[in-house]
């Protein structure tokens, strides 16, 4: 009878430990890393590229993955490119990185090349506003466009010219 009792008390004991152990699991996986300081950043605070690319993606990352949806707003804040078409195109949106994956992009679309030989220019892009996550440390992002233009040049049309003094210009 005592031999029942015990295996019937070391059982239960071990019943126990392993419906808690299920629960913290179901716990973790139901909620993630929320709570344990995860964080969202841009992967770096600059890149940049030639104006003859179509688009820039922006990688922004999590700290450690979610059992949740991770949302984050994003906006042009500054720079000397023009939107809207003229040098590119980015509206203010919101990124959602899935829960279970650690990466997403903002991706700067339409990167016009044109023909003006101009300096390089900037789009400069800040993150804000976390659904289940905090900030991290690099929150904005410079984004270069590069000029792939030449240099315009002035040259004579041809290499010698005559004519009377009395003629007031050639």
């Amino acid at each position: 009878m005592k031999i029942n009792t015990l295996h019937n008390l070391l059982s239960k004991l071990l019943i126990i430990r392993y419906l808690r152990s299920v629960a913290f699991l179901c716990a973790f996986l139901l909620l993630g890393f929320n709570g344990f300081g995860q964080t969202v950043a841009f992967d770096a605070t600059t890149s940049s590229g030639l104006e003859s690319v179509s688009s820039a993606a922006l990688a922004v990352s999590l700290s450690a993955a979610s059992g949740l949806d991770v949302s984050v707003d994003y906006a042009v804040t500054g720079g000397t490119a023009t939107g809207g078409g003229t040098d590119y195109t980015l509206a203010n949106g919101t990124l959602t990185i899935l829960a279970g994956f650690v990466t997403g992009d903002v991706t700067i679309t339409a990167i016009v090349d044109d023909l003006l030989d101009e300096a390089n220019e900037t789009v400069v892009v800040t993150l804000s506003n976390p659904t289940n996550a905090t900030l991290g440390t690099n929150t904005v992002h410079t984004y270069t466009i590069t000029d792939n233009d030449d240099a315009p040049t002035v040259a004579f049309d041809a290499t010698t010219s005559s004519g009377l003094e009395s003629v007031s210009s050639a």
